[in-house]
């Protein structure tokens, strides 16, 4: 085979300090990039195992004077990417490094070879019918005066990168093209030959006793699993969870030096690390007859800071999926075994909450839906919920978690965009909300929209879907058949994989009993179903079901039409707005001295200055430079009741508060509240039809 390299004059290679440069060709062949620190070797980004990055939204992310990593373990046209790490650490050990080098590697000669911006190391670029883990292949028994071995060989695959040509060296020197890849050749599918048997690093021998009593072979380490996981715990600065992450990994390992490495390279990342101290715990782990620590404990520790396992379960059901395997929706080649998980009852008293995007209706990873009959306001209320969630704005009363927001308009893209146009008029901007437009097939075989909105999810990491609708959205969708409606909830529930949750825009049963239209299989796979009602004017939401919660989620709204301006012709224009409608009374006024005190302030901070919003931290202050709210000499306790008479006014409609801008807008007019703030009556009842139209509170006294 003829070398995949193209030897750089007088054997020097480049010296740019430019990795972006550098890493583009490769990047393209399809080997992951990873954001490293400036001047370190250290990756930013938490979960960069599995980030899909293509160059462009890489060079996007990536800011300047960064170095850039290269993955090993990536697919591409020439096999598996792995690279082997020569670290030559005496240069009087550099025969020694390279004898044991070429007896790994017979042709390394004949690969991509990078110099180390140390001047002494090589990364060696190789490619495999399978992919690689990451292993210690080689190192030397001397050590240098710091306690490292002279030299070392590790093969960097699955879980593991190496530093890119381009990139500087802590020293200031720059990693550097010995040979560089002829990528041309390598799109084509031409590489060097490589034993890929000498790149595994051999099991050890089982311990004859073990035999002799029956114990079962160890189940192999996962590294790529372990990397990854250990890539979230970032509490490297903590002597207890430094004991803990070293003890897992000596019990996972069996005290061998493959653990010890790993707990080296992450223990590194502290200002604390000492190699001496790192040896000496080392060896003092095993030595109890208790309980040991085990990987679980790396693993729980990684679940609390967001990590999650990249696994799929393989379903026959869906034999076209591994065709689109590039949208990582099929099971990956191989197939990542499953972990389980076993837990107690104390271990769930204090597992992390679920969290919520609405609060009492969406949680995040949650399936759900918004279902009625056609003109019941589906489209009018799901864009509502979204821009109140991208705001952080109060929604039908229920609190929101500020975050993303994608509505995928596959069903009347014009008509929505005049609605967000209108929430906009209404409620200000929100640069979160972002309406996804062009969708129009998310069914088909290799869906090209399907790989677009899954790369979008991946990299954006958005809070809240929004699919409208899903017949639009899945065109040609046999709804009563299981296989169809079964790939519907796949799709879906793999948006949810990056923490999203999705919400369907759909129809309901012609028996109007609140369920999603179709095959049960969607009814069963939904933890959320709201249903809509229409009678006359108003439009009643209640929940049909709730995974995790009470059922007793009520609302009430009517869509209005909503000026936009004028057409060509002169013509009004309008859209629908959903807007939330209050119980037969609404209560006006402060209800007591203090919210008396709180909206005094508001409305002469108003008179003084004009508009119709104050800044939540002015008015602060000067609530609390008067004492007006408590006479603690704690400021923490006097921000408390800053807070709880903030609430309760929003609590009964006297306010709205944006988390988003920081203001603080009142929700009656001025002239009616300063009526009631002048009377000393708390709590004075208008009836309904005097209310102020807008921003109102809701049955449970919220605003949205």
């Amino acid at each position: 085979m003829s070398s995949n390299t193209k030897s750089s004059p007088n054997g020097q290679g480049k010296c740019s300090p430019n990795p972006l440069a550098e890493c583009k060709n490769l990047v393209e062949l399809g080997i992951g990039p990873v954001r490293v620190a400036v001047r370190e070797k250290g990756a930013i980004e938490k979960g960069w195992q599995t980030r899909g990055y293509d160059f462009d939204s890489f060079a996007a992310a990536h800011r300047p004077g960064e170095n850039v990593g290269l993955r090993g373990g990536d697919k591409t046209p020439a096999g598996y990417a792995a690279w082997i790490d020569l670290d030559i650490r005496d240069p009087a050990s550099e025969a020694e490094a390279y004898a044991t080098l070429a007896l790994i590697l017979p042709n390394y000669t004949e690969h991509p070879i990078a110099i180390s911006g140390s001047g002494t190391g090589r990364h060696i670029l190789v490619f495999t019918p399978h992919p690689l883990g990451s292993a210690k292949l080689a190192r030397s028994d001397r050590e240098t005066a710091d306690g490292k071995p002279a030299w070392e060989i590790e093969i960097k695959g699955q879980g593991g990168y190496v530093v890119a040509a381009g990139s500087t060296h802590p020293s200031g020197g720059i990693y550097r093209w010995e040979r560089e890849p002829d990528v041309p050749l390598l799109s084509l599918g031409f590489a060097a030959s490589v034993d890929a048997s000498r790149l595994q690093k051999a099991e050890p021998e089982r311990d004859p006793l073990d035999e002799l009593l029956g114990k079962p072979p160890r189940e192999p380490v996962d590294l790529a699993r372990i990397q990854s996981a250990l890539s979230f715990v970032d509490d490297f600065d903590g002597r207890h969870t430094w004991l803990r992450v070293g003890a897992a990994l000596h019990h996972e390992f069996d005290g061998n030096e493959d653990g010890f490495e790993i707990w080296c390279e992450w223990s590194e990342q502290s200002a604390k690390f000492n190699l001496r101290d790192q040896k000496r715990t080392w060896k003092s782990f095993g030595k109890s007859r208790a309980k040991p620590v085990t990987i679980g404990t790396i693993l729980d520790l990684a679940y609390k800071a967001g990590w999650w396992p990249a696994f799929d379960v393989r379903d026959d059901d869906f034999d076209d999926l591994p065709a689109i395997g590039s949208l990582d929706l099929a099971s990956p080649d191989p197939v990542t075994p499953s972990m389980l998980r076993f837990i107690s009852p104390d271990q769930c008293a204090t597992a992390p909450k679920r969290g919520y995007v609405v609060k009492g209706l969406l949680a995040p990873r949650d399936l759900a839906t918004v279902v009625g009959a056609p003109g019941a306001g589906k489209s009018a209320i799901a864009p509502l919920l979204g821009y109140m969630v991208a705001q952080g704005r109060d929604a039908f009363g229920q609190r929101t978690r500020q975050g993303g927001v994608f509505y995928v308009a596959a069903e009347d893209e014009t008509g929505l965009q005049m609605r967000v146009a209108a929430l906009r008029d209404e409620y200000g901007d929100a640069a979160a909300f972002q309406v996804v437009a062009g969708v129009s097939d998310l069914l088909a075989k290799e869906s090209p929209d399907l790989a677009a909105l899954v790369a979008a999810v991946k990299e954006q990491r958005p809070s809240l879907i929004f699919l409208d609708t899903l017949a639009m959205a899945f065109p040609g969708l046999e709804e009563n058949d299981a296989a169809n409606m079964g790939r519907v909830v796949k799709v879906a529930r793999h948006l949810t994989k990056w923490g999203a949750a999705v919400v369907l825009i759909h129809h309901d049963t012609k028996a109007g009993d609140g369920l999603p239209r179709g095959h049960s299989i969607l009814n069963g796979a939904l933890d959320v179903s709201l249903a809509l009602t229409r009678n006359g004017t108003k439009v009643s939401g209640n929940l049909s079901k709730n995974r995790n919660g009470p059922c007793d989620f009520e609302i009430q709204f009517e869509i209005q039409g909503a000026e936009l301006g004028e057409d060509e012709d002169g013509e009004l224009v309008t859209a629908a707005l959903c807007r939330p409608i209050l119980d037969d009374f609404c209560d006006i006024g402060p209800r007591n001295a203090k919210e008396r005190a709180f909206m005094g302030v508001v409305c002469s901070t108003l008179e003084r200055e004009g508009g119709t919003e104050v800044e939540e931290k002015a008015l602060k202050v000067e609530l609390d430079q008067s004492r007006a709210l408590s006479g603690s000499d704690k400021k923490d306790t006097r921000d408390k009741a800053f807070k709880r008479c903030r609430d309760a006014l929003a609590g009964h409609g006297v306010l709205s508060v944006c988390t988003a801008t920081g203001k603080i807008k009142p929700l009656i007019p001025l002239d009616v509240l300063q009526a009631a703030l002048g009377t000393g009556h708390a709590g004075q009842r208008l009836d309904k039809g005097k209310c102020p139209r807008g921003p109102q509170p809701d049955r449970h006294g919220h605003t949205p």
